[in-house]
């Protein structure tokens, strides 16, 4: 928590505002996770998924923040595996400021957390989660599906959850039958996996669109600089494989807990080290 803490301090300021469809923002913050995998033994102070032999496994779920603007890790912590996206969810509510933009993935749907957001001056980002009630202006639920058959695109303003009523813009853009019938392939397959899932034809039927909500105004963005904006998220998942890549992130030795949690801090703070004198040495070159 004190090494999260610090990065904020160790962060660079931006020297001038993200230009194109982040200029409007103090900050844009891409908040994701990912899973690290410990030597077995441990599996008893971090437990982890079972194997197909319901052996435990152990493993740890490291969540990280990262500034588009200043080009910065602006905070992570480590977490147990069972410390899922959801839960985590609320903490990004602690390192929030009026005018920052917020990216994250249906992991982190929560609609009482788009609406703390909201309160707190900031603006959010994020795919649709199907199975979330809309509703129109006058408080009818909305047939999302049946309305984007009769449009090619929707852009409009809806209240979200059935009990928050969150005013939320709602923009849908058709994406290629190629890529639907890969989602609909891959919700299908989990189905043969867990009975439990079971889409319906209106959910295999918004396979066809790129569904997001936010509350950024179309004064600011337009129907495609919402769905550019999304499309920057992945930037932290290769910040994530750089990381397995080429730090050892993901090789640790059978050492005690003590001596893993150590090894793991180190890396950090290597990686944080890195990034700061690395982004000052491109800004560097660039003044040349």
């Amino acid at each position: 928590k004190i090494l999260g803490c610090t990065l904020a301090r160790t962060a660079l300021p931006a020297e001038a505002k993200a230009t194109g469809i982040f200029s409007s923002f103090n900050r844009v913050l891409v908040n994701d996770s990912t899973k690290l995998a410990l030597p077995k033994k441990l599996a008893s102070y971090f437990p982890g998924s079972c194997n197909q032999t319901r052996k435990q496994n152990a493993m740890i779920s490291l969540q990280a923040t990262v500034d588009l603007v200043s080009e910065t890790l602006i905070d992570f912590t480590i977490n147990p595996y069972t410390y899922n996206d959801q839960r985590a969810a609320p903490d990004i509510l602690e390192i929030i400021s009026a005018g920052d933009l917020i990216i994250r993935d249906l992991g982190y749907f929560v609609p009482r957390v788009f609406r703390a957001i909201i309160d707190k001056l900031a603006y959010f980002l994020s795919r649709y989660h199907y199975g979330t009630d809309l509703f129109d202006a006058n408080g009818k639920k909305i047939n999302l599906l049946a309305i984007l058959k009769k449009t090619p695109a929707l852009d409009q303003w809806v209240y979200l959850g059935k009990e928050a009523k969150i005013p939320v813009r709602l923009v849908a853009i058709p994406i290629p039958e190629k890529t639907a019938n890969e989602r609909r392939r891959k919700l299908l397959k989990n189905k043969k996996r867990d009975r439990r899932l079971n889409p319906g034809k209106e959910q295999l039927g918004l396979c066809g669109w790129i569904i997001i909500i936010s509350n950024v105004p179309d004064t600011i963005w337009t129907m495609q600089d919402v769905s550019n904006a999304y499309g920057i998220r992945w930037r932290i998942e290769i910040i994530f494989k750089a990381w397995k890549s080429h730090f050892n992130f993901t090789q640790f030795t059978d050492g005690s807990r003590e001596y893993v949690q150590i090894l793991l801090y180190v890396r950090l703070i290597f990686i944080v080290l890195f990034q700061v004198t690395f982004v000052r040495f491109d800004k560097w070159i660039q003044q040349l």
